[in-house]
């Protein structure tokens, strides 16, 4: 009786710190994408003079960007290219991922990351 009262609390402390590694696992993999979506944006940006959005995660590969999202992270993210292109000034993009499912538990929230390579987080401090 005490080996399954002890098995049970070493589980009770271990399952939480198990999700935790795994939301990172995820949070890192979504970093991965953004970066290569980021750099894919600005090849573009050499290439036609523009950027290219995409307004969910099947566009990116679909797109001109044609990057392709493992699919055990379309589970627990959702990607999205915003652009502007206004008259006045330069065009712009920002590349969004946004936490579904159980990864929504992530202290990190929805990250992003722009044409100047400024990547910020709701929470994480701000940025990752």
């Amino acid at each position: 009786m005490i080996t399954v009262a002890v098995i049970a609390i070493l589980a009770a402390i271990a399952l939480p710190a198990y999700q935790e590694q795994i939301r990172k696992s995820r949070r890192s993999a979504a970093q991965g994408v953004l970066m290569q979506v980021a750099s894919r944006e600005q090849q573009l940006f050499l290439d036609s003079r523009q950027y290219v959005a995409a307004a969910n995660t099947a566009a990116l590969a679909s797109s001109n960007i044609k990057v392709t999202v493992q699919s055990n992270l379309t589970s627990a993210y959702g990607f999205k290219v915003e652009t502007t292109a206004p008259a006045a000034s330069a065009p712009t993009f920002t590349v969004i991922a946004t936490p579904t499912g159980s990864q929504t538990a992530d202290k990190c929230g929805t990250m992003k990351v722009d044409e100047s390579n400024v990547k910020t987080a709701t929470g994480c401090g701000g940025t990752w």
